[in-house]
């Protein structure tokens, strides 16, 4: 599969005017043993901290100062809520260079508060401590972009939502939302994430430099229906093998406690990739009625370019309309069978697979869903690779067509070239499961 996504990087230095620069402050020593990359934050931390202390500074009166090797720019923000304001230091070490899509991913943050001795004491975040030197999988060589700084849980303290991303891995670019807030003395974080619902993070293909959101993510912050917050809505734009192109919108609640998932809602295109792709995963949950009625809906709708069948539309026409008659085999409906399987008898196929299709269909009198469904597999296992692993040539072994049959990848899914294709029970009615009733 050919992505067509492109990545743009981006290089410049960014100057600081009017640095208050000050001799180096003592060097500050770590434990042996102990993992970089923990204690980046901690390092930094410590270094400014001890910076501050040997060389005091009026934070109202100090745009940016340098610090040993951090380049920092001071903004009074109010994150107690409470009338008076804190400051947020976004630091950038002196030597980072880079920006990607605009971004200058070297930059941290620590907050400042005064400490009621004329001096300061810096909180830390609990986002990420963004580093140089790390490879693309690392979360230390990510992206941050602030979205908002507003009270949006109606708690009377701000709440401050930064978005997490230009991570990669497995060409995958992966981001997530931090909701953080003022509370007993640190900055804590409002949102989760991992591997529950509730988690804020989401994920698209992508390749070289990838920028702070992933492909089709876009972020709102809307009016609550059901309290006085705001909510978090996140949206993905998706596609798939199909071409069916969708979107998912998931909004996340206030619940008292975090951010949680509250409604998720996905709108699909009303195009004939789209009631293909619900055809066959009908199909496969064994929901032959609304297998059927997509298919026949699908058949009614305008061709559309099908993203990876090489303009082999129709072949894929062809190809649904045997699906359709295996459908309605399985639903019982024997007169459209019949019906179908003459007008199949009567078409020129459009490719070789097609051809291998109708002559094993064809000679099946009855509308048997086992025979027919086996007939069907037993095609398909033939043509299929013996390598499972789809190699960069694209080439699907013995299928003599562009159209890879039984595959559905969302783009939140991995590519194709590392995906494999799937069992050939479901090009062939999935035998194994929706069947076994028929035995």
């Amino acid at each position: 599969m050919k992505h067509r996504l492109c990545c743009l990087i981006m290089l410049g230095i960014c100057l600081l005017p009017s640095l208050v620069q000050a001799k180096p402050s003592a060097v500050v020593t770590y434990q042996s043993g102990t993992d970089l990359q923990r204690d980046l934050k901690t390092l930094a931390h410590e270094r400014i901290s001890h910076w501050l202390d040997e060389h005091p500074l009026d934070l109202d009166t100090t745009p940016q100062f340098q610090a040993d090797e951090y380049f920092i720019t001071v903004t009074p923000r109010d994150f107690k809520g409470d009338g008076d304001h804190e400051w947020l230091f976004t630091i950038r070490p002196i030597d980072a260079q880079r920006h990607v899509f605009g971004v200058e991913n070297a930059d941290n943050y620590l907050v400042a508060e005064r400490d009621g001795k004329g001096g300061y004491r810096l909180i830390r975040t609990p986002l990420p401590w963004f580093s140089e030197g790390f490879g693309r999988g690392y979360l230390e060589n990510g992206l941050a972009q602030s979205l908002i700084f507003q009270d949006i849980n109606a708690d009377s303290v701000p709440e401050w939502v930064v978005a997490v991303g230009g991570v990669g891995g497995g060409y995958m670019n992966f981001g997530w939302l931090y909701v953080l807030t003022w509370r007993k003395g640190e900055i804590i974080n409002l949102a989760t994430y991992g591997y529950d619902s509730n988690s804020l993070d989401y994920a698209s293909p992508a390749g070289g430099g990838a920028s702070v959101f992933p492909f089709g993510v876009y972020v709102e912050f809307l009016k609550s229906l059901t309290n006085n917050a705001t909510d978090i809505v996140v949206h993905h734009e998706m596609y798939d093998t199909w071409d069916c192109r969708w979107l998912e919108t998931r909004i996340f609640s206030w619940n008292s406690t975090i951010y949680a998932l509250s409604n998720r809602t996905i709108v699909y295109d009303d195009s004939r990739s789209c009631a293909w792709r619900n055809a066959e995963a009908s199909a496969w949950k064994g929901d032959y009625k609304a297998s059927i009625a997509y298919y026949q809906h699908g058949f009614h709708l305008p061709t559309t370019s099908w993203a990876y069948s090489m303009d082999a539309t129709d072949e894929l026409q062809q190809y649904m309309q045997i699906r359709l008659l295996l459908a309605l085999s399985l639903n019982g409906q024997t007169q459209q069978w019949a019906e179908l399987l003459q007008i199949l008898k009567t078409e020129k196929p459009t490719s070789e697979l097609m051809r291998q299709f109708i002559q094993a269909l064809v000679p099946i009198s009855t509308a048997s869903p086992y025979a027919l469904c086996l007939a069907a597999y037993n095609v398909i296992n033939w043509y299929w690779p013996t390598d499972p692993v789809i190699d960069e040539d694209y080439s699907y072994g013995r299928l003599p067509t562009q159209i890879v049959i039984g595959m559905t990848l969302d783009n939140y899914g991995p590519p194709i070239s590392f995906q494999g294709l799937p069992d050939p029970k479901r090009a062939g009615c999935d035998i194994s499961v929706p069947l076994q009733r028929f035995f």
